[in-house]
């Protein structure tokens, strides 16, 4: 873009005036991030205080799958306390989002 210097392209003010984040990357692309944001087997519930909450429906359960703890905080989003997510539940989300969501959290 060649516009007047220091000014925004004129699509990506809608962006910002939102504020969301364009990111372009190739789809093979790993960050240095990548490492950490791998998908567990199973999440333990009691490692992440607010889907465990969400998880109330189904008693005596102690783990589940990434697809299933994905579908908690999607379905039950109105109920989740955001503000009282712990780091880790939040990197949680964020890498089931990734790479289970395709970037998306459906709410």
């Amino acid at each position: 873009y060649h516009g007047s210097e220091g000014a925004p392209p004129p699509d990506l003010s809608a962006i910002d005036a939102v504020g969301l984040r364009l990111e372009v990357r190739s789809a093979n692309a790993r960050t240095a991030g990548d490492a950490a944001a791998e998908l567990p087997e199973r999440v333990r519930l009691s490692d992440h205080p607010e889907l465990q909450r969400l998880a109330w429906q189904i008693p005596g359960v102690e783990e589940v799958s990434p697809a299933e703890a994905l579908s908690l905080y999607e379905r039950n989003w109105r109920h989740l306390d955001r503000e009282r997510m712990l780091p880790r539940e939040r990197a949680l989300l964020r890498t089931l989002t990734e790479r289970l969501g395709g970037g998306r959290l459906l709410v």
